[in-house]
């Protein structure tokens, strides 16, 4: 085996590893979404039919808690993809992280959207 493979075995193996990390961190974000859209419910706890929008917070912590799943089975698939072909992988889940991040961020405006005038 030359220096040249065995580099390149160790560079994708740290690679994987790194990746590893990372969805991990990922799934755990995920399950903090999750715990977020649950509590998301409580935007509507000074609501009476006029003044709320249920469905805006409906949405909004659909957006929060089931998004971030079908994120992290496309990172996880991307990542094992790039990983069959020897490609880097490490900064895919970095990448996805990011993208559940904003994702998130964008369902709890939804549901805020919908609460009580107080947030307008």
């Amino acid at each position: 085996m030359s220096e040249q493979t065995h580099s390149r075995r160790a560079q994708s193996a740290h690679s994987s590893i790194g990746a590893i990390l990372l969805l991990v961190v990922q799934a755990i974000g995920v399950a903090v979404c999750a715990f977020l859209a649950v509590m998301l419910v409580f935007v509507s706890d000074s609501c009476d039919t006029t003044t709320c929008n249920t469905g805006e917070i409906a949405t909004g912590m659909m957006i929060t808690g089931l998004t971030p799943i079908a994120l992290w089975v496309a990172s996880l698939i991307h990542t094992i993809v790039r990983g069959r072909r020897d490609e880097s992988n490490w900064w895919v889940p970095l990448l996805w992280i990011v993208v559940t991040a904003v994702v998130a961020v964008i369902g709890i405006l939804i549901a805020f959207q919908g609460g009580p005038n107080t947030f307008h």
